[in-house]
């Protein structure tokens, strides 16, 4: 079966001061028209993605460009009012693309159920149903002020293939991806806002290496703005780029594929010899040893004895929002004086 894997390689609408509330041209009703221009930048380039045949696309983290009123820390009503639940009305738009050309579409935006924020990758599938949610686990520290991590790793069952999604912080925590595979992912799609890391090579290696250490095709989608040295890709399961779009160029990575999703030896090959079993990533999960891993999942492993004393921050306290709120207030008005914020 080929299978036509997409990625977007897209950029966000610019910031116009109109939607800067530490700015004099602030307009109140201009927050909301901005992710509506990001959401329709979104609906062309899944037209472009469906015109060419996707099965399956893949677009960045945060399509509808909600995250920068997230970091308005003064002004949380901005970022509350934006926030929809899913199924909503953008989930229906991004439907009638997906039922329009009969493919699959993972997109991923802030989703509000209940009393809480979540950073959602939603699975729509080719009849323009919602397949399944995934909810970032590992929080980016820049969300967790205001967003509730996801409770697990699920994996969903389309006529392509098993998809699980792995949301931008997520990757750093190899944990994800092993437990995506070892829930029997085929295809992991990974949005993203960039790499996080100063050295480019370093995150391609990455993503390279989750995909041939679990042996599953990965489909990255990042946004072309937020740093020219990255790239969208799609990745083989034996950690090979199989087609990539680097740059600030706008386009889609797309790739036509045969998946062979178990990687299977030649017989001859002398550990199928030894051991019995073609399927590598059948042979990897049966070699494990969880008796012996622990460590993983231990509140407190001993490396923290390294640090004593030390806790990740709580920034959701008045005092500790109050000088963030500062510094956000500085970074908008451009008086930080080159002083760049990154994770």
């Amino acid at each position: 079966m080929a299978v036509r894997m997409a990625a977007l390689h897209a950029r966000g609408a610019p910031y116009p001061p109109e939607i800067n509330p530490y700015s004099e041209r602030f307009n109140p009703q201009a927050p909301a028209e901005y992710t509506e221009r990001q959401l329709q930048i979104l609906i062309d380039h899944l037209n472009t993605a469906g015109e060419i045949g996707a099965d399956l696309v893949c677009a960045g983290e945060d399509v509808k460009g909600e995250y920068l009123f997230l970091e308005y820390f003064d002004y949380p009503h901005l970022f509350d009012q934006l926030v929809e639940e899913i199924p909503g009305r953008a989930s229906a738009r991004i439907a009638d693309v997906a039922r329009k050309y009969k493919m699959n579409v993972v997109v991923t935006y802030y989703e509000r159920e209940g009393g809480e924020i979540y950073n959602t990758a939603v699975l729509i599938d080719r009849e323009g149903t919602i397949a399944g949610k995934y909810r970032k686990v590992h929080l980016a520290p820049g969300e967790a002020w205001r967003v509730a991590p996801g409770a697990g790793f699920p994996v969903f069952k389309t006529d392509i293939g098993r998809i699980g999604m792995a949301i931008c912080y997520d990757m750093i925590f190899p944990e994800t991806c092993r437990c995506l595979a070892l829930g029997g992912a085929d295809i992991i799609c990974h949005p993203t806002a960039g790499w996080g890391f100063p050295d480019a090579a370093l995150g391609e290696s990455l993503v390279r290496i989750r995909a041939h250490e679990n042996s599953v095709y990965m489909i990255v989608s990042v946004n072309c703005s937020s740093d020219e040295r990255v790239k969208s890709c799609i990745i083989g399961n034996d950690g090979h780029i199989l087609c990539e779009l680097p740059g600030r160029e706008c386009g889609i990575a797309s790739a036509v594929v045969t998946p062979d999703f178990d990687r299977n030896y030649d017989p001859d090959y002398f550990d199928t010899f030894y051991t019995d079993v073609v399927s590598i990533r059948a042979r990897f999960a049966l070699q494990r040893k969880p008796h012996l891993y622990s460590v993983l999942t231990a509140d407190r492993p001993p490396l923290l004895d390294c640090y004593p004393g030390i806790e990740v921050v709580d920034r959701s306290k008045p005092d500790r929002v109050k000088s963030l709120a500062e510094l956000r207030r500085k970074h908008m008005l451009g008086q930080l004086q080159g002083r760049r914020l990154h994770w």
